[in-house]
């Protein structure tokens, strides 16, 4: 079964390059862009497969199902996990891996058949960002790949390990770090804007801080 009439919903600037190179893909004759926030469902035109990538909105449920086909970029790998700010956990819970997986979507969330997950070390000098900004680069690989044997009718999918993996609410996270009274004197006394800034090394990696009205 081919998928010549694709709706494509993204979010971000790595959305917008992507949905700029699968615009060019000669296999859809239909595509159909959002951004940002879902589309109102009942003035699309009828569409074979929704290609989710980075969307942050849930595709609602009577979209997945009933013939509609669904595949989502989802920026870890699964089934380990599932949810929102998920670099954000990987690195609390001292995960040594993360990744991007590509998945076939169910009437839940990041549980439907795998197509493919990859995965890299986390090393010890990684942030949160260096782990999404590698999750994305393989979500654009991964995209580049599949896309055009999806669209060719191509149909892999590896059923989830059931009970495996956690899944994040999307939360609001603290991002306050608390230090001691006689560190918070010494980050002052070490602050002289243009110039000097107190830092921390962190498994080798220096963390400059600046006053953040003068970042």
């Amino acid at each position: 079964m081919e998928f010549p009439r694709v709706i494509y919903i993204s979010n971000g600037s790595l959305g917008l390059e992507i949905r700029d190179r699968f615009s060019h893909m000669k296999q859809s004759s239909v595509c159909v862009i959002t951004q940002d926030a879902l589309p109102d469902w009942s003035l699309l035109p009828h569409y074979d497969l929704g290609i989710n990538f980075l969307g942050t909105h849930k595709i609602p449920t009577e979209q997945v199902g009933d013939g509609k086909v669904w595949c989502n970029f989802h920026p870890a790998p699964l089934p380990e996990f599932k949810g929102r700010n998920l670099a954000f956990h990987a690195i609390m819970n001292g995960a040594k891996q993360f990744g991007a997986t590509l998945h076939w979507m169910d009437e839940d969330y990041d549980t439907g058949d795998l197509i493919d997950v990859r995965r890299f070390d986390i090393l010890p000098q990684h942030n949160a960002g260096d782990l999404v900004g590698k999750s994305h680069q393989l979500l654009k690989e991964m995209f580049l790949e599949w896309i055009p044997k999806i669209l060719a009718g191509e149909r892999p999918g590896t059923p989830q390990v059931k009970g495996w993996g956690n899944y994040y609410q999307k939360n609001s996270i603290d991002e306050e770090i608390y230090i001691e009274p006689l560190q918070k004197r010494r980050v002052k006394a070490l602050t002289v804007h243009p110039r000097f800034y107190s830092h921390i090394m962190i498994d080798g990696r220096k963390y400059k801080l600046v006053p953040e009205e003068l970042e």
